[in-house]
């Protein structure tokens, strides 16, 4: 048996939380710091058995349109929850330096 915190309690009974809010300072107290991630970072499906590899990487989000070019600044909330900016710089190196797909 677990007893039912009130919400302003919970979130300060912990030193951190992992967070996928677009305004965690309206949610956790001062005290509490807190990471922007997804529990989608964490999550495959399992989807039987592996098909072979066609590209190095992926990087998917929703509400997020990324355009035609690789310089397009695209809004939505996934694009500061996936944390496009750096994304864009890692391509770079990744399919530059790496030679990735």
């Amino acid at each position: 048996f677990s007893p039912k915190f009130p919400r302003d309690k919970y979130v300060g009974l912990f030193p951190g939380f992992l967070n996928m809010y677009r305004n965690p300072e309206l949610i956790y107290p001062r005290h509490v710091r807190v990471m922007d991630m997804s529990q989608s970072d964490f999550s495959l499906p399992d989807e039987g058995a592996p098909m072979l590899k066609k590209y190095d990487f992926t990087f998917s989000g929703s509400d997020q349109d990324i355009g035609q070019a690789a310089e397009s600044e695209c809004v939505g909330w996934s694009t500061f929850c996936k944390n496009w900016t750096f994304a864009k710089q890692a391509l770079e190196v990744m399919c530059g330096e790496f030679s990735m797909t």
